[in-house]
């Protein structure tokens, strides 16, 4: 029956059904998926965005050909949920996420069917392909085309972390509703993050302002005419930064607050973009980059948001020795617990958390957050297969309410069997990180 219904196959699309093996009809009658009627609308809403030509996926899924073709890969990788890139555990028993991005359970079991099946065509059809996952519109800043140089030692031993103050040239308030960072040369763009400040605002060093501060980190360059200036903590070493309205790495796409959220942004404040450049691989030393930061702005919000981190691991290059993970170790663990309040929520306010942010370099396997209050933890996301080329901003639904008071629990296992010496914490890709990111938004009328 296969071989009968080649040439149909070649027509070019995928379909699912709603059974681990086959679809019942209206009359009762069991039948076999077919690609157009079944598999073809999961891959139109769940994979096309990225698989279709010219997208971000490395071949199309938009025609049955292509998905005929790879039906094997694409049933086994949907089955282990490698595919679409959606590493949160779904299903609400671990935090409860917008899932819409996520393959059901029936979604996958339609796709193996049909795979494994005869693969039947069904009636040809078309499949609608969505725009890329972007911001259409914005306000668009660039860093300038910059040749990043490795800082090295242990804590960025094939790495530079530079920032760039960006003029958005406001003359009244606004907010930022969305944002988009695209990184020009990708290879050799670790991650950014997007940070505002006031530069005559005391900064952390006594007696400086963030601007004194900031001219202190360039002249310590070893090259102070080069653009930017070095800043592994933040915004730089006592830069006292305001607020945070996103970032990127690899596999996060634009994104949107709900309705009425924004980050603010006020006239004379800056908003400085700092840009990890990993330079591991010989082959890419030399190259430049440009990052095209694209800011969706209103100039009214009925409440604020920011978006704040804590990485207890790293933060311990401040003790002596730091914490270390044991080498030679398939599950090396750590874990560390802080309030909201450690992370900047002011006491007394409940704020809504939107969105969390896992962040582990490339020995990262499994990661877990927990909310709690007096010891008492509730899990709140957990990651079973951690992939550093698909991170992403994952969407509570509902939001979660803590307060200042409330215990941010992680969890990061890694994989430490190749290394014969203990791991350390750093900002470089050869070292390792345990760090949540929250967005988080207040009550309406409290401003930040």
């Amino acid at each position: 029956m296969k071989q009968k219904m080649g040439w149909l196959i070649s027509l070019g699309l995928i379909a699912c059904g709603d059974d681990t093996s086959s679809i019942t009809s209206d009359t009762g009658s069991t039948t076999e998926p077919t690609f157009w009627q079944d598999v073809a609308p999961i891959l139109e809403q769940k994979c096309t965005a990225c698989h279709q030509a010219g997208g971000i996926a490395p071949f199309p899924l938009d025609n049955l050909q292509d998905a005929e073709a790879r039906a094997d890969q694409i049933a086994e990788l949907t089955e282990k949920r490698i595919m679409p890139p959606y590493l949160m555990e779904v299903g609400g028993a671990c935090g409860s996420f917008d899932e819409s991005r996520a393959l059901t359970e029936a979604e996958i079991a339609t796709i193996g069917a049909w795979a494994r099946g005869e693969r039947l065509a069904g009636v040809p059809g078309v499949i609608t392909v969505p725009e890329p996952p972007s911001l259409a519109t914005g306000t668009d800043l660039f860093t300038p085309n910059f040749t990043p140089e490795i800082e090295g030692g242990l804590l960025a031993q094939f790495d530079e972390y530079r920032c760039f103050a960006l003029d958005i040239g406001l003359s009244d308030e606004a907010f930022v509703t969305g944002f988009e960072l695209t990184p020009g040369n990708a290879s050799i763009v670790h991650h950014g993050v997007l940070m505002l400040l006031d530069p005559a605002a005391p900064s952390r060093l006594e007696g400086l302002s963030n601007q004194q501060a900031i001219e202190r980190l360039r002249g310590a360059d070893p090259n102070p005419a080069r653009e930017g200036w070095r800043c592994f903590s933040e915004a730089g070493e006592g830069v006292r930064v305001e607020s945070s309205p996103g970032g990127w790495a690899p596999g996060t796409g634009a994104y949107t607050f709900p309705e009425g959220v924004g980050v603010r942004l006020r006239p004379g404040h800056q908003l400085v973009v700092q840009l990890h450049f990993n330079l591991a691989r010989p082959e890419v030393r030399g190259e430049s980059d440009q990052t095209r930061v694209r800011l969706k702005l209103q100039s009214h919000v009925e409440r604020q948001a920011t978006f704040v981190l804590q990485d207890a691991f790293l933060g311990s290059l401040r003790n002596d020795p730091p914490d270390m993970l044991e080498a030679g170790n398939p599950a090396a663990r750590y874990s560390w617990t802080r309030t909201l309040g450690d992370m900047g929520v002011p006491p007394g306010l409940a704020v809504d958390v939107l969105s969390v942010v896992p962040h582990m370099h490339e020995r990262g396997r499994k990661y877990t957050l927990e909310f709690g209050r007096d010891g008492t933890f509730e899990c709140q996301g957990r990651i079973d297969r951690w992939d550093f080329n698909w991170q992403r901003i994952y969407s509570y639904a509902p939001p979660p309410t803590l307060n200042s008071a409330s215990e941010i629990r992680v969890g990061c296992e890694y994989d430490t069997s190749a290394d014969t010496v203990p791991v350390m914490p750093g900002w470089g890709t050869r070292n390792e990180m345990c760090e949540v990111t929250l967005g988080i938004v207040f009550p309406a009328g409290v401003s930040f």
